[in-house]
């Protein structure tokens, strides 16, 4: 059992992929609930596990510093998995990637130059990256910019893929014995 503050985190979370969601979702401006809100809303009978203010943000804390623990790779395959990955732009409405899944990204891009050689396309690998976190963003395009062959761009992004499939299992596995998470679901 892992008792942090008084709560064992088996009774918040079934796993460590809602654990992570809900430690890289958690707002610092979520408030709670009045007693007349909670009143009137039906969607709040029976829902949620109770963790808002400053419960909420000791149990995202708690899991965010645990995954500071793990090695860099590790950490940063989790943090392109499960963080928020863009925002509006303020100026054009249009979307851009925020700073920590930006950051995450350029991290794996190098780390892949490191597991897969061959392809020096630092763009492509990136795409490549990006494609397999978030599927709108084509592998297709990033080759065609540099003149690519895209069987060769294909032959890579399964190389590529293949490897982050290997270091997000680890990743998992590791979080989920640093959360003290239970095997039985």
């Amino acid at each position: 059992m892992n008792y942090e503050f008084g709560l064992d985190i088996n009774d918040l979370f079934r796993n460590e992929h809602e654990a992570l969601t809900f430690a890289f979702n958690f707002q610092s401006q979520q408030y709670p609930l009045s007693p007349m809100s909670k009143l009137g809303s039906l969607e709040a009978l029976g829902q949620g596990k109770g963790l808002v203010s400053v419960d909420g943000a000791a149990q995202a804390g708690i899991i965010r510093k645990r995954l500071d623990r793990l090695a860099d790779a590790r950490r940063h395959c989790l943090v392109a998995r499960f963080s928020t990955k863009y925002e509006e732009c303020p100026c054009c409405k249009g979307s851009r990637p925020l700073p920590e899944w930006r950051e995450a990204i350029v991290f794996l891009r190098e780390w892949s130059a490191f597991q897969v050689s061959g392809l020096s396309f630092a763009n492509v690998r990136e795409a490549i990256i990006m494609n397999y976190f978030d599927k709108k963003v084509s592998v297709t395009d990033a080759a065609d910019r540099v003149h690519m062959n895209l069987r060769t761009a294909r032959h890579h992004q399964k190389k590529i893929q293949d490897k982050l499939k290997v270091l997000e299992l680890e990743a998992l596995g590791e979080i989920r014995a640093a959360l003290e998470l239970s095997t039985a679901d």
